[in-house]
């Protein structure tokens, strides 16, 4: 495979997806460093991930397997670019506390994989903790459902919404 096919391009935007990837440079302390830039196809949600960090080096390498000839390699590439970016904008998107809490106690535990250990001290308040946002999430999320079925329309509600909006369609013909 040529090089210049597998490099994510410089300025112009390709299409991954639901998702555009490029390249470009900032300033940052008077240097210039390479970022690579992820964005939603509208351009309203992007991340801006510079070459100082390790993701740049890890989303550029997924890139590379993404636009490999061998089908296997190009799959998992894919699986990759696809499951990292939507992460990431999960993670800058969804503006519920129980989601964040349960990524920092993911992160707790990239960071300290001893706390899953039971021989670690740490452990049980670790799991407790755990147990404390599970319980809580499961609690609120049963109100949240219970607000969302009572503000859910009726079939007579729809039925009268299909009906407006065929008047709609009846008076837009005649204008």
């Amino acid at each position: 495979m040529a090089k210049e096919k597998s490099q994510i391009p410089f300025v112009k935007a390709v299409r991954f997806g639901n998702f555009k990837l490029w390249r470009s440079r900032c300033k940052s302390h008077n240097a210039d460093v390479d970022v690579l830039t992820v964005s939603t196809l509208d351009g309203l949600w992007m991340v801006r991930v510079p070459s100082t960090l390790e993701m740049y080096a890890f989303l550029v390498a997924a890139y590379n397997d993404y636009m490999s000839d061998n089908v296997s390699v190009k799959a998992q590439g894919e699986a990759v670019l696809t499951t990292v970016i939507s992460n990431v904008l999960y993670a800058s998107s969804i503006g519920n506390g129980y989601y964040q809490r349960a990524l920092e106690l993911c992160a707790t535990v990239y960071i300290h994989p001893s706390l899953l250990s039971k021989k670690e001290e740490e452990h049980k308040q670790f799991m407790k903790d755990v147990k404390g946002l599970k319980d809580a999430f499961l609690e609120w999320r049963k109100g949240y459902d219970a607000a969302v079925k009572a503000h859910e329309p009726t079939e007579e509600q729809m039925h009268q919404d299909e009906i407006a909006e065929q008047a709609i369609g009846v008076l837009g013909e005649e204008n």
